[in-house]
């Protein structure tokens, strides 16, 4: 992704990441991504990353995705969502990288 940055800094350069698999399939779905960051004199970047999404269910899955255990996974939190028993709220991470 970086090989598509031109010049010495990148500013708020956006994204998103689907997990597949894993606690993370499970935990978090899909999240956004920004990167700022320069390039330093000795041709490395430093790099802040901020991985961020609003926890929520926006949609019954197994209507139109079918039958697996994310998507009743997902539908047992839209119900939940709907009746008042678990709540939407934003979270972020933001860590740093030299890379």
């Amino acid at each position: 992704m970086l090989k598509k940055v031109k010049g010495n800094s990148v500013n708020n350069l956006k994204g998103s990441v689907n997990f597949t698999s894993g606690d993370l399939h499970y935990a978090v779905g899909k999240a956004n991504f920004y990167i700022t960051g320069t390039k330093q004199s000795n041709g490395k970047w430093s790099l802040s990353v901020k991985v961020a999404d609003t926890y929520n269910f926006d949609e019954i899955r197994t209507l139109t995705k079918g039958i697996t255990k994310s998507n009743l996974a997902n539908d047992l939190g839209w119900a939940m969502q709907k009746i008042g028993m678990a709540h939407t709220y934003f979270w972020s991470v933001t860590f740093s990288k030299a890379y």
